[in-house]
């Protein structure tokens, strides 16, 4: 998945939902379905990925696993949206919604009302947009997520420019490098920019469009150095970390211990891959689900 190839991606997910299904690992299959779904849906395979959607969340409903069924209602939400299926879409993030205030998640519920507020704009309906979106925006600020608020109004601003509502446009993306300077969120800062210099293009300002391109190659160059220093630092500690994991399975022969790691690598691995490819509110909602379920199997 990783490397793009989605054929194969959905190959070996068929493959270990097909041992999930031996084990009759109920819960493993419905993140498997989620996963597929996914894969599905990056292929643009929209009559499969919304098969296992459907049985995903059914599958998590059967569970009685309210975090992860939120989790994954903003995933087909997100799906929905992107393929124009508004109404859908808007069901999905406010069952989220309800799902992650009747358990306290606050995150959960700021990314919840956000996405309601995104379908709100595509709708046209900017009075109830802003005010989803605000709310979202209150409780990261009370969290600190300063990264999520910066996406939301970058976001955002596609909406308005899309619409061709340049003004509201230029208001949020204002706001989003103005937040992304105070916190210095150099990749939050290179797209805000970049945008602004299709806003000022597209409202023929030559002067000020260049400008900011600048500011955004300035910035796009920097993350790529970063970036660079953090892949080769990543390498050494995955190869230290794949030591460490060999020889701690040579010790693990009971087959109840390594059904239970296996089990915990597969959660942990299907939501990687939702981080990897969703937008920043999910990412960080699947980050705390996480999170989340090693604190409940600690305690357990």
């Amino acid at each position: 998945m990783f490397k793009g190839d989605n054929p194969k991606a959905v190959e070996a997910f068929h493959k270990s939902l097909e041992y999930s299904e031996k084990l009759d690992d109920k819960r493993s299959m419905a993140y498997l379905h989620i996963s597929i779904a996914d894969t599905y849906s990056l292929m643009e395979n929209n009559e499969n990925a919304e098969d296992y959607y459907i049985k995903g969340i059914q599958l998590l409903r059967e569970q009685a696993d309210s975090l992860n069924l939120a989790s994954a209602l903003l995933n087909v939400g997100d799906w929905l949206f992107n393929n124009g299926k508004y109404e859908k879409a808007l069901d999905n993030f406010k069952e989220s919604e309800q799902i992650f205030e009747k358990i306290n998640y606050r995150t959960g519920t700021a990314y919840s009302l956000g996405n309601v507020g995104m379908v709100y704009a595509r709708q046209g309906k900017d009075s109830l947009s802003e005010k989803n979106i605000n709310e979202a925006i209150k409780i990261l600020e009370q969290l600190e997520d300063h990264y999520g608020i910066s996406e939301y109004l970058t976001y955002l601003s596609d909406i308005y420019i899309d619409k061709e509502n340049y003004d509201l446009a230029f208001k949020y993306l204002e706001n989003s490098l103005e937040l992304a300077q105070k916190n210095k969120l150099k990749e939050q800062i290179s797209q805000a920019n970049y945008k602004l210099h299709e806003l000022y293009d597209l409202t023929r300002k030559p002067e000020l469009s260049l400008t900011h391109y600048k500011n955004y190659v300035i910035y796009r160059d920097s993350i790529r150095n970063i970036e660079g220093v953090q892949k080769m630092a990543n390498l050494e500690t995955q190869k230290e970390k794949a030591v460490n994991e060999l020889q701690r399975q040579k010790l693990k022969n009971n087959r109840v211990i390594i059904y239970a790691t296996a089990g915990a690598t597969l959660f942990i691995g299907i939501f990687a891959f939702g981080l990897y490819r969703r937008n920043t509110f999910i990412k960080k909602t699947n980050a705390i689900i996480s999170k989340e379920k090693e604190r409940s199997d600690h305690l357990l």
